[in-house]
């Protein structure tokens, strides 16, 4: 088995995208497109090899036996015939695969989802080669991916972690500040980070954080992140433009391929990173795919 540069790990969906100029709960709603695309990791892990196509990637993953696991597998092995630096392992386990419906509304640059969880939260059935990088994906999510899993990674590679959710429990809290003593580099959107550290500004977040993982948080907005490195608080800037109408899926998920990328090649320019994954994103929203 070759030498992995990376290797993203955690959930993945298949999602059922709709796109609409606004919408209201409880109306009927004009859409303007829709379709069906793999989430998650896949999204992470396509970027990586979009951004450098010589980058050797391996996605780990859960998938279900019903139809939305062999869409999984169709689509994973056509990218995989596609792009000879991928490959992958998706255990098949008995429940069902993720799925979610996601509503992006372009005239808010927001989206609303609504998600079915499957294998993925529950199963600790990952495959782990060797490489250099480790990114779990939506940590706050995979329910499997605990301090086992963690300690199975080998001295001298580099942890990651990003998360999804808005809100989280006091249990779930606990857990994820548990296991941040082993990543290096967090990477949260402000809702999530502003839930797990129990603040409401991103800054203060982004330093509750800061102190609990090895090396940096980095909590994203569209108009810039907030980092916390080894008792060092700074400000990123983005080219986020307000009244542009926008499909926003999979900008965090662009980000934090970037971030990792440029991190992984450098990694004593943390603000050059963080803004070179904002201008990614950026481009990432504006069709520059």
């Amino acid at each position: 088995m070759k030498n992995f540069d990376f290797c993203i790990a955690g959930n993945i969906f298949v999602d059922n995208v709709q796109i609409t100029n606004s919408f209201s709960v409880g109306a009927s709603n004009l859409g303007i497109s829709t379709r069906d695309s793999l989430g998650g990791t896949f999204n992470t892990a396509k970027n990586l090899c979009e951004i450098d196509s010589t980058s050797n990637v391996f996605l780990s993953t859960i998938i279900g036996h019903d139809a939305q696991g062999l869409y999984t597998l169709e689509n994973l092995n056509q990218f995989k015939r596609e792009n000879k630096g991928f490959d992958y392992h998706a255990h098949y386990d008995g429940d069902k695969t993720t799925t979610a419906l996601i509503i992006c509304e372009t005239e808010k640059n927001i989206r609303s989802s609504i998600v079915n969880w499957g294998a993925c939260k529950h199963s600790d059935n990952f495959l782990f080669p060797k490489y250099k990088w480790y990114h779990f994906m939506y940590l706050d999510t995979a329910h499997g991916i605990t301090e086992e899993i963690f300690k199975k990674v080998p001295k001298g590679s580099i942890i990651s972690a990003d998360f999804c959710l808005s809100s989280h429990s006091d249990e779930e809290k606990r857990r994820i500040m548990k296991m941040m003593k082993y990543v290096d580099y967090a990477i949260l959107s402000e809702d999530s980070a502003n839930s797990i550290a129990d603040q409401t500004i991103e800054i203060y977040s982004a330093m509750e954080i800061g102190e609990r993982v090895k090396k940096a948080a980095i909590v994203h907005t569209p108009k810039g992140s907030f980092v916390s490195s080894e008792g060092h608080e700074f400000m990123c800037s983005s080219e986020y433009i307000d009244d542009v109408k926008m499909d926003v899926l999979g900008a965090g998920d662009a980000f934090a391929a970037s971030f990792i990328y440029n991190t992984s090649k450098n990694r004593d320019n943390l603000k050059d990173n963080v803004e070179w994954a904002h201008k990614f994103a950026t481009g990432y929203i504006q069709g520059d795919r």
